[in-house]
């Protein structure tokens, strides 16, 4: 089964109603994926996923639309397991995210 955790970081101005934030989610599959939508363009990604015993991270660069495909390929980490992800990019655009233990 897929499990896809989605994240949302920032807060909402009025000003900004009508501006996308950026968002991110880890997909669990047979692989590990972490996807980003909404950041800026052509920006230089760093994706950290950190467990309890071990952190991930790999670099990206989004698309002329600001999005990513990140894939971490069979990892020690589940849709069962704490995690945080954070996501940095070169162009200030954040994410960060926590997720508790769910029992499965």
């Amino acid at each position: 089964a897929i499990l896809i955790f989605a994240m949302v970081g920032g807060a909402a101005g009025a000003a900004s109603a009508k501006v996308k934030k950026p968002s991110a989610n880890v997909t669990f599959g047979t692989e590990v994926e972490i996807v980003g939508a909404n950041f800026k363009p052509k920006e230089h990604v760093t994706a950290t996923l950190s467990g309890a015993s071990h952190t991930w991270t790999k670099k990206a660069v989004a698309s002329a639309k600001g999005a990513f495909t990140i894939d971490l390929g069979h990892i020690g980490l589940n849709e069962c397991n704490a995690f945080t992800l954070k996501v940095v990019g070169s162009l200030k655009s954040r994410v960060s995210v926590s997720h508790a233990t769910e029992p499965c």
